[in-house]
C-alpha cells in the first residue's frame, strides 16, 4: 500500500477549518432553536477575529525577545563586573541565580491572566 503525501496551501487548510467551525455553529443553532447569523457575517468575524490573534502573538513574540534580551543584558554586566575585578564567587553566584531565574520562567513559573 503506498502512501501519498497531498500538498495544500495555509489558506485551505485555515478555510476548511473556517467551514467546520461555521456548519458546527449551525448546527448549534439548530439544536437551539435560534437563528443563527449568516454565514457571511461568520466569515467576517472570524476573518476579524484572525488578524487581531496574529496582532497579538506578535507582541508576545516582541514581549519574549525582550525578556530574553534582558536577561543577555544582565548576564553582560555580570561579566563586565568580574573581568573588571568584581568579587568572582558573587559573579558565579549572580551567573546560577541568572541561569536558575530564566530555566524558572521557561517551565514552571504560573501564568496569569490580566
Amino acid at each position: 500500500m503506498s502512501h501519498m503525501a497531498i500538498k495544500c496551501s495555509n489558506w485551505i487548510v485555515a478555510r476548511k477549518f473556517k467551514c467546520l467551525m461555521i456548519n458546527q455553529y449551525f448546527e448549534f443553532c439548530k439544536e437551539g432553536q435560534f437563528e443563527p447569523l449568516s454565514r457571511s457575517t461568520l466569515f467576517k468575524i472570524l476573518e476579524v477575529q484572525e488578524a487581531s490573534q496574529r496582532k497579538s502573538l506578535e507582541g508576545l513574540d516582541n514581549i519574549a525577545a525582550d525578556g530574553a534580551a534582558g536577561f543577555q543584558t544582565v548576564a553582560k554586566i555580570i561579566d563586565d563586573l568580574e573581568k573588571g575585578g568584581g568579587n568572582k564567587q558573587w559573579c558565579n553566584d549572580a551567573k546560577i541565580r541568572l541561569r536558575d531565574s530564566k530555566q524558572y520562567l521557561k517551565t514552571s513559573c504560573p501564568l496569569e491572566a490580566g
